[in-house]
């Protein structure tokens, strides 16, 4: 998100063109190690199945883990579907 705030959307909003086609493609290559990262969360926790006999404690850190990885692929769908591709069609109507 670093390199989204300090390098692509500036540039987004300074109308940079042509010259977003790289900083996307870096977004959408790290997009698929933050989904592979949900993946191998998912995983370790058998689709975050709580233990048998739970404690609270385990039950927030599960609650949590699950807004995350819906939170992460609602922004990386929006980011992926809607947001990127408009950008991607002026770099190429511009190239």
């Amino acid at each position: 998100m670093k390199k989204e705030e300090l390098i692509l959307f500036p540039a987004i909003r300074n109308g940079a063109g042509p010259v977003l086609g790289q900083p996307i493609a870096a977004m959408r290559h790290d997009h698929v190690g933050h989904i592979e990262d949900a993946r191998t969360i998912l995983g370790l926790t058998q689709n975050l199945t709580l233990p048998e006999n739970a404690c609270r404690t385990w039950t927030s850190l599960y609650d949590g883990l699950g807004v995350l990885v819906r939170d992460l692929e609602e922004h990386l769908r929006l980011e992926n579907e809607v947001l990127f591709p408009q950008f991607e069609a002026t770099d190429r109507m511009q190239g």
